[in-house]
């Protein structure tokens, strides 16, 4: 795990809009989107809809519908991330 994925999934304990992880991260917002596409690709974090139901992920339509997204970490993403 990266210390940028590192300090993303420390916000992703509870669900939070991407809108709420870009104002609580020091990184750029890129830098946001691509830690989540890893950790996304690595299942260590879901993408939820406004009413909490879980959204596969899409490449594609990830960029386009990103600011809709609520994200949290999964149970193998905490997992992975606490023992580090």
């Amino acid at each position: 795990m990266t210390d940028q994925e590192f300090d993303l999934m420390d916000e992703l304990y509870f669900v939070k809009t991407f809108t709420e992880l870009t104002d609580a991260m020091d990184m750029k917002h890129q830098t946001i989107i691509e830690t989540l596409k890893q950790l996304l690709e690595q299942h260590w974090v879901k993408i939820l809809d406004e009413n909490d139901n879980e959204i596969g992920y899409n490449a594609t339509s990830f960029a386009k519908n990103i600011n809709n997204y609520h994200f949290i970490a999964t149970k193998a993403g905490l997992l992975a991330h606490n023992g580090r």
